[in-house]
């Protein structure tokens, strides 16, 4: 998006700068060079492709301590992307003092969500709010619903809170009329899991502790109403009447909520008016445009950055 935006970018990979993402398309450039940039089991190489005046990193937020304080030595300009707000500390366990420096002498800092950015303030209060960038993912085209025939399916991903999926379903099994069924969705590609949530009419959410979790939102967009957990990062779109919002480990809630979401669907929920309204809001604020917009603004702010870093003081 940067590059499209005439930003020049490129991703570098520290433990391995020949390594290249394979198992999705991208076009991105890779950095590539000839030995590790970063510390690893304490070695420290000294081969540094990057320029304090030209370079601008933006690194993980499991990273901020290992690299960030690394940026701060060599005087890198940096920022932090948090995706997940509850992974910070899994960024920082070694060193929380450490930790605390790497944000608050961070550039600039993107999050994800608005409780990722709760979750940065909270945890660093002294951070100057002006440097919180927020972003939005987007949710690819052929996720969105079509005219594709609904099927009185309950998709759910057991990968998330295993013991949580399974209770639910132990305890819906009683309660789903005959022609409805539940069909997990895993070890599956792209393509399939697109296909299963297109064919389903209701997703059971078992998010824990995210950013901002795109099951959810891709099988709302998808055409799904969606009963179940927002993991936190999700209570910025879970509304409904697409979304019924269980708290964590509410079994006999999450029952309920099913039953409801099965009815409403077989009384024709998905034809109202209110229910277009917010799959039509839902699929513009998760659009390629506003994700696009967004991260072209922060790299139009970096420019600007870097520029007036470059400018000599007037005489």
């Amino acid at each position: 998006m940067l590059n499209k935006a005439g930003i020049r970018s490129s991703v570098f990979h520290p433990e391995d700068p020949n390594f290249a993402c394979s198992w999705f398309e991208n076009h991105a450039p890779i950095r590539a060079g000839k030995r590790k940039l970063f510390r690893k089991k304490h070695e420290m190489y000294e081969d540094i492709p990057f320029e304090r005046e030209n370079d601008f990193l933006v690194i993980p937020e499991v990273w901020a301590n290992q690299i960030g304080s690394q940026c701060i030595e060599r005087k890198l300009k940096y920022a932090i992307f948090v995706q997940n707000g509850y992974m910070i500390y899994e960024g920082g366990k070694k060193d929380l003092a450490l930790l605390k420096k790497v944000y608050e002498q961070a550039t600039l800092i993107l999050s994800i969500s608005e409780d990722t950015s709760k979750v940065i303030r909270m945890t660093f209060p002294e951070i100057d709010e002006q440097k919180i960038i927020r972003l939005l993912p987007d949710v690819p085209n052929p996720f969105r619903a079509t005219k594709t025939q609904k099927k009185k399916v309950i998709t759910y991903m057991p990968r998330k809170l295993a013991k949580h999926a399974q209770l639910v379903n132990f305890f819906l099994t009683n309660h789903l009329p005959s022609d409805w069924s539940i069909t997990p969705i895993q070890n599956k590609n792209e393509s399939e899991v697109i296909a299963a949530l297109k064919e389903s009419a209701i997703f059971l959410s078992f998010c824990e502790s995210e950013g901002c979790p795109l099951p959810p939102l891709e099988a709302a967009l998808s055409g799904n109403l969606v009963v179940g957990y927002t993991g936190e990062g999700a209570k910025g779109y879970f509304h409904h009447p697409i979304y019924r919002e269980v708290h964590n480990g509410d079994y006999i809630n999450f029952v309920a909520c099913a039953k409801e979401a099965i009815s409403q669907f077989e009384e024709g929920i998905t034809s109202t008016d209110a229910y277009k309204k917010e799959l039509a809001a839902l699929s513009e604020k998760y659009s390629i445009e506003n994700e696009s917009a967004l991260v072209v603004e922060f790299g139009n702010a970096v420019q600007s950055l870097l520029s007036n870093a470059a400018t000599p003081p007037s005489q």
